[in-house]
């Protein structure tokens, strides 16, 4: 699979052609702005590696493709914290969920941290009013988990189970 792209050539105006942004056999893509205005495009490669271009600056062609590592991630959902940096949290081969910030907004990827929980069948990531970030997630109860940033941009916390009844 490779991914293309359209540019909207103005605002309210039509699209350009369609162009190859490449992507070595992505299964799965999520996008997101920066605090630049440049575009992260992330995908994840058939053997679970994530993979991960953005555009030199904004409104321009993307750059080539670089891998975040990663093993046997099975689905993955990306958020922007509210002080800009992108969050990646995906479900890995083990069933377990783990998180890759960037270390600084625009800037590099931290390494990736395990956040525990065996199990996962399904994620989905939101930001709270307070700009924290928020990881639901359906685990092998079938019931719906929640871990938060203890405030924007900060660490990680396990919060009771959410319930659900055969969620899958």
């Amino acid at each position: 699979h490779m991914v293309y792209e359209r540019l909207q050539s103005s605002v309210n105006g039509g699209f350009d052609p369609w162009s190859w942004v490449g992507g070595p056999g992505v299964l799965q893509i999520a996008m997101a702005a920066q605090p630049s205005g440049r575009l992260a495009l992330l995908g994840r490669l058939p053997d679970g590696e994530m993979m991960f271009t953005n555009q030199p600056s904004p409104n321009a062609n993307f750059l080539g493709w670089t891998t975040l590592d990663g093993w046997a991630l099975k689905d993955f959902a990306l958020a922007r914290n509210a002080d800009g940096r992108l969050e990646l949290v995906a479900i890995g081969g083990d069933a377990n969920v783990y998180d890759k910030p960037q270390a600084r907004p625009d800037l590099e990827w931290a390494s990736w941290f395990a956040v525990g929980a065996g199990g996962i069948t399904n994620l989905a990531t939101a930001l709270a009013a307070d700009g924290s970030l928020d990881i639901f997630m359906i685990a092998a109860d079938h019931q719906v988990h929640r871990v938060a940033q203890n405030g924007p941009g900060a660490g990680l916390i396990w919060e009771p189970t959410m319930g659900g009844n055969n969620l899958t």
